[in-house]
This record gives structure tokens, C-alpha cells and sequence, in this order.
């Protein structure tokens, strides 16, 4: 898993993000889901638009207003799992998907004004063995990361 700052500043100081994984069994093929679900929020103060440099803000040089944090976040799964899309509020949304290195990958970008927060679900398809144990591994960030397991809900 990787996180890119798309917003020209500098910004992901202020970026907490929280790491939940899990697998669930519920298909008739026998096949596991695993999801991974990625929570961002943007600590920064309501007035850091306003009032921040736009050396720190981005100050909309790359169609982010500032004091806004958009993050780029992609997740690989295994190399023999199948994409399963990206979830937001129980409705899937667009996404970019590819395979890097083998695996697996899909992209999607979050923008979060200071004060919001947001979580994704990132799906994969994995047989029910070790492929459907998920291990996180991510980009490090300038601010503590907690990462947790959830038991995912059947789609």
C-alpha cells in the first residue's frame, strides 16, 4: 500500500491515517474476500487556507483549494488475487486499477477539507488459504499509523 500526495504542498503532515484488514468467506465458489480499509483525515485547522503559505497549502496549483489534503492511496493485493473494486459508503466507486510487479493494484484518490474524514474499502477476491490472510505494508508517513483487523461485511 502506498500513499501519494497529490496536493502540491505540504500538507501530509497534518494526514492521520488508520489501517483496517480483514477476510470474510460468504461466496458460493468458495473464494475469500479481503478487504482493507484505508481511514484519512485531515487534521489541519479550518482556517489553514486562508492563513497557511501556499508553499505549505499547494495554494491550488494542482485544482486542490488550499487547506485541503488529496491523497492518491493504492493497495496491492496478493499476486493470485482478483480485483474486487473500491468501496466508499457501501457504493463502489471509480478507481484505477492495474497489475505493478505482479500484483494486483487499485488506486483511488481522497480529498479531504481540514476536519473531514473519509474511509475506503479496497476489495480483493483470494482463494480461502494463506492467500486470504492480508499483511499490510505501506509508504511510511510523517505521522503515527495505527493499523487494526475488521471483519468485513459480505457484498
Amino acid at each position: 500500500m502506498w500513499f501519494n500526495d497529490a496536493t502540491a504542498g505540504k500538507m501530509d503532515g497534518f494526514l492521520d491515517v488508520a489501517i483496517d484488514a480483514g477476510s470474510v468467506s460468504c461466496r458460493s465458489d468458495g473464494l475469500a474476500d479481503v478487504a482493507v480499509a484505508v481511514t484519512l483525515t485531515n487534521t489541519a485547522p479550518p482556517e489553514a487556507g486562508a492563513e497557511w503559505p501556499w508553499w505549505i497549502t499547494g495554494g491550488g496549483i494542482e485544482g486542490v483549494a488550499p487547506g485541503d489534503i488529496a491523497t492518491d492511496v493504492s493497495v496491492a493485493g496478493n499476486a493470485q488475487a482478483f480485483l474486487g473494486g473500491v468501496w466508499q459508503n457501501d457504493a463502489i466507486i471509480a478507481s484505477e486499477e492495474t497489475t505493478d510487479a505482479g500484483f494486483p493494484t487499485a488506486r483511488a484518490r481522497v480529498t479531504l477539507a481540514p476536519g473531514a474524514s473519509q474511509t475506503l474499502e479496497f476489495r480483493f477476491t483470494a482463494d480461502g488459504g494463506g492467500n486470504a490472510d492480508p499483511v499490510i505494508q505501506h509508504t511510511p508517513l510523517m505521522r503515527g499509523l495505527d493499523v487494526g483487523a475488521f471483519d468485513p461485511v459480505c457484498r
